[in-house]
């Protein structure tokens, strides 16, 4: 997907330039490696309920229904496309898509922390890597809407000041 003339150059991922590693070109690079790990995620909720139920959300595994594992696993298939769309859109803070993808991200991680808080459903190393990945793309993109917001405004202030 990463070609020439694809919209996507990984060579600009680099720690480099304004806003480096931050940049909207690695956050899409970012989004299809989350999109990946989702869809194994979306594999288990349909195919292995027993490693969803074993592995997830072990402090309660009896909770866990063949139901409740492919609700899991349709919800995860539906953010996937989301972290699909928004970065083959260039990850675009203007765009309905990457808000629906960051809240997307803000959800992940609440509904982690509660069942690891409120409702002790799943243990800390089940909850640490989705929780984790949730967290930093929701700050990532929340980041980066706010920069790209101040960096669209500001020659337009500019402007407005000289005339």
């Amino acid at each position: 997907q990463f070609s020439a003339g694809s919209g996507h150059d990984l060579s600009r991922c680099r720690c480099h330039g304004r806003h480096g590693f931050m940049s909207r070109p690695c956050l899409s690079a970012w989004l299809y490696g989350v999109a990946g790990l989702r869809l194994l995620s979306v594999v288990i909720g349909y195919v292995h309920v027993e490693k969803f139920r074993r592995h997830l959300f072990a402090r309660a595994p009896m909770e866990v229904t063949d139901l409740y594992g492919r609700t899991f696993a349709t919800w995860t298939l539906t953010t996937c496309g989301l972290c699909v769309l928004c970065a083959r859109n260039g990850c675009n803070p203007a765009s309905p898509i990457y808000t629906a993808t960051c809240f997307s991200f803000a959800t992940a991680f609440a509904h982690f922390l509660s069942e690891f808080l409120v409702y002790e459903t799943v243990s800390l190393r089940g909850a640490a890597m989705p929780g984790c990945i949730a967290l930093t793309t929701f700050i990532w993109m929340l980041w980066l809407s706010l920069t790209s917001h101040a960096e669209d405004t500001a020659p337009r202030l500019r402007k407005e000041t000289t005339d």
